[in-house]
């Protein structure tokens, strides 16, 4: 099975079905407050041809969440930002209720690796039970050409 297929499928990486820990490529962000605390790191980010289009103008990031709580289920934002070399930014969010305290994903911007040019990945934590607190961690990368494939738009999948 391809890459493009696991990613579609949503399926694990083979690294990460065997449980080796994945190294950190970018930055890491870990947000706390008084009754949890969150560590999320970009263990990759690279653009790739997932859609059915063929084009190489999806923008693929995985990361990894990992969550220390006293009790309960975990609730925080999550936002996922990039930026293009023109400034231009894309941004998801999503709110994320969980009892796991370990989560692993991958987020796809798909028809948006469509400069040359360094591009900028950002991941933003909110944390708002027990007490308030955020912070973010980025990553860049250069993927390279200027593709035009289809509409903008984004697709998380926690495995």
């Amino acid at each position: 099975m391809s890459l493009k297929q696991w990613i579609a499928n949503g399926a694990l990486l083979a690294l990460i079905v065997a449980g080796l820990a994945p190294l950190a490529i970018g930055n890491s962000v870990q947000v706390a407050n008084n009754s949890q605390s969150i560590t999320v790191v970009i263990t990759d980010a690279y653009y790739t041809a997932v859609g059915e289009d063929g084009i190489e103008d999806d923008v693929v990031i995985h990361f990894s969440i990992d969550m220390y709580r006293e009790g309960g289920r975990g609730h925080f934002n999550l936002y996922f930002q990039l930026t293009l070399p023109s400034g231009r930014m894309v941004e998801y969010g999503y709110l994320i209720n969980t009892a796991y305290t370990s989560l692993e994903g991958i987020m796809i911007f798909h028809n948006d690796a469509t400069e040359s040019g360094m591009y900028n990945i950002r991941i933003i934590v909110q944390l708002f039970s027990g007490g308030a607190a955020s912070g973010d961690a980025d990553h860049d990368f250069d993927p390279p050409g200027e593709t035009s494939g289809g509409d903008p738009h984004g697709d998380l999948r926690l495995l």
